[in-house]
């Protein structure tokens, strides 16, 4: 059987519309009032229209302590906008004032088929051999060694902030319900006008694997949280999405239900349809779920475009998902990172032309009504429940996973890009392919192991290594004085302590060349120590900062059984006030390291295990 399948076409940025205002006063009275789900006063309502010079429709108090107010007649255009709402801004009542924009969803339309019953696979379930997206291939997450190691946890809630979500016999088990933001109510199986993308995105996360039935997602225990915020054209707004964000992490909304299941993982297939910067009142959401300890994904859309030029991806504490086809390159109509910034993203499988994403769908039966199916889908909406459903397996192995470590994890341990995709290894695509089979095994290590991160930066050519989560976060979030750093997507795990015979590895500084040093040798530490016995940050001394994480040493040559030879390298440039060291896990990049001009120090410690 043959199935049509719908690509997402490439688009150029739509032009901005807002459909209303959010306001927060400055009044902590007021302030008090939103937070108690009551109006403000009408004197800083009549206020605020007079400025603005036009009548404005209350909605309803929101997050932040703030008012959601529509217009009349929706306002199109950044500049045209911002003009309007300037006059507001400089009210002594206004704390800040910004419009309420329209978002849409981030994949193409799905044509829907009938389930194929022809193909068998690892699993009983009949279409899994078309699930290229899942294997261990050139575009796929490699779930199934994944798979060996975890199904999931139903201890773990994915939330999927979207258009709804019917209620699929491939998970309905597990759907804990669909709250409807759009209206403010709550069903069981799905809003009224059903959009399938909420579906489709639902099935790629988990779809229940060996059910003899359709496919299979990434987590077949994780529970689905919906949190609808599209409306039946798959058309939101930033304060309704801001809202769902929010309570899809537990944290409260005005005139809303405390949410009983709040989720560690949030799905976001959706953004903006033109180009506009972080909204600070859906930054302020994002803040808030993540300070409740949720990762934030987000479909980084489809207009062939930078994707931090579009929201929700250029908003902090989020992590983009680029779309990649078959063979692990940029698909046609993906957003794609500078090579610069590469390090906020990730790919996954989207698809692309002639080889879809299968997923789980809705048909109308025999009486017209709503019922399951299976669609090819296309899109970055698609390439993002990837992502989170790996963040779900993780957590199912490690549930004291936090939110940075999930983020740091998922880019970490990402895939290299074939060399066949010309734009993705040159940094269009982000750090990498997400590999569900190494960010399991990252989380699982993580239990009891260190994880110790390798960095490389572009413009010095020196390489660093941290065994610091807040210290990689940093790096990767790069900023004034930390440009050109990126993730190699090489690590190893150290013993957090002194146990099973491992040693202290001591970090040096050298503030001259802005470089580190490791060592586990105590001659070598107590010799720099007495080289700068005041140990001051010196341009052409090492500084002590102190135990890096605990490995084991090695004996005549060779690292005890179990354990794995860390290797270092030295850039042989003391004389330029350059010195770099590089520590490395494989023989192979040691020497090639070698020859290229590198001098090999040999094993210098071991440890628990690598990236391999």
């Amino acid at each position: 059987m043959i199935l049509t399948i719908a690509i997402a076409q490439d688009s150029q940025p739509a032009p901005v519309v807002a459909v209303g205002v959010i306001v927060r006063f400055k009044s902590p009275e007021i302030q008090a009032l939103a937070q108690d789900n009551l109006p403000p006063p009408p004197e800083v309502v009549a206020e605020l229209e007079a400025a603005l010079g036009e009548k404005l429709v209350f909605e309803r108090a929101t997050v932040n302590e703030a008012y959601v107010f529509s217009f009349l007649v929706p306002k199109e255009g950044e500049n045209t906008i911002a003009d309007f709402l300037q006059p507001a801004k400089t009210l002594p009542s206004i704390d800040w004032i910004e419009a309420d924009k329209l978002m849409k969803l981030q994949s193409s339309p799905v044509q829907t088929q009938p389930s194929m019953m022809y193909a068998q696979s690892f699993s009983n379930d009949p279409d899994f051999s078309d699930q290229w997206n899942m294997m261990d291939s050139p575009g796929g997450i490699d779930a199934t060694h994944a798979w060996d190691i975890t199904h999931g946890s139903s201890n773990t809630v994915v939330a999927v902030v979207d258009s709804g979500v019917f209620s699929h016999p491939e998970f309905a088990d597990r759907l804990l319900g669909n709250y409807d933001f759009t209206s403010r109510s709550s069903t069981s199986n799905g809003p009224d006008c059903i959009d399938p993308h909420g579906t489709g995105v639902t099935g790629i996360i988990a779809a229940s694997g060996d059910n003899g039935i359709g496919i299979a997602g990434v987590n077949w225990r994780t529970r689905i949280l919906s949190v609808r915020v599209m409306d039946c054209n798959g058309v939101g707004q930033n304060s309704i999405t801001a809202e769902g964000i929010q309570w899809a992490a537990g944290v409260r909304v005005p005139g809303v239900l405390a949410n009983p299941y709040p989720a560690k993982v949030i799905n976001l297939s959706l953004g903006s349809d033109s180009r506009e910067q972080c909204p600070s009142y859906t930054q302020r959401a994002i803040s808030a779920a993540s300070a409740a300890g949720a990762l934030v994904v987000v479909a980084a859309g489809n207009s062939t475009d930078n994707v931090q030029d579009y929201s929700p991806n250029d908003c902090r504490d989020t992590l983009s998902v680029i779309a990649t086809d078959l063979n692990g390159g940029l698909a046609s109509y993906s957003n794609f990172t500078d090579p610069v910034n590469k390090n906020g993203a990730t790919a996954a499988p989207g698809g692309d032309k002639g080889n879809g994403i299968l997923s789980t769908s809705i048909v109308p039966d025999a009486n017209g009504k709503s019922a399951y199916g299976y669609a090819y889908i296309t899109g970055t909406s698609i390439a993002a429940p990837h992502v989170s459903g790996i963040a779900a397996l993780m957590l199912g192995v490690n549930p004291n996973l936090s939110q940075e470590q999930l983020l740091l994890y998922l880019k970490a341990t990402s895939r290299s890009f074939p060399t066949t995709s010309s734009y993705c290894i040159v940094g269009f695509c982000g750090a990498g392919i997400a590999d569900a089979y190494r960010a399991v095994m990252a989380s699982f290590y993580a239990k009891n192991y260190q994880f110790v991160y390798e960095f490389y930066n572009t413009g010095t050519n020196h390489y660093m290594l941290t065994a610091s989560d807040d210290q990689a976060t940093v790096l990767y979030n790069g900023g004034a004085g930390l440009e050109n750093w990126e993730g190699t997507l090489k690590y190893f795990y150290a013993w957090p302590r002194p146990e099973e015979g491992a040693v202290p590895v001591y970090r040096f500084y050298t503030l001259g060349a802005n470089s580190h040093f490791y060592t586990a040798s105590t001659e070598d530490r107590n010799l720099l120590i007495k080289l700068n016995p005041s140990n001051i940050y010196s341009e052409d001394q090492w500084t002590y900062e102190g135990i890096a994480f605990y490995a084991k040493l090695p004996t005549g040559g060779l690292c005890p059984a179990g354990s794995v030879s860390i290797y270092r390298l030295y850039n042989n440039r003391a004389i330029y006030n350059d010195s770099n060291h590089r520590f490395v896990s494989s023989f192979k990049a040691y020497m090639n390291m070698i020859s290229k001009g590198w001098v090999g120090e040999n094993i210098v410690f071991c440890a628990a295990a690598d990236d391999n």
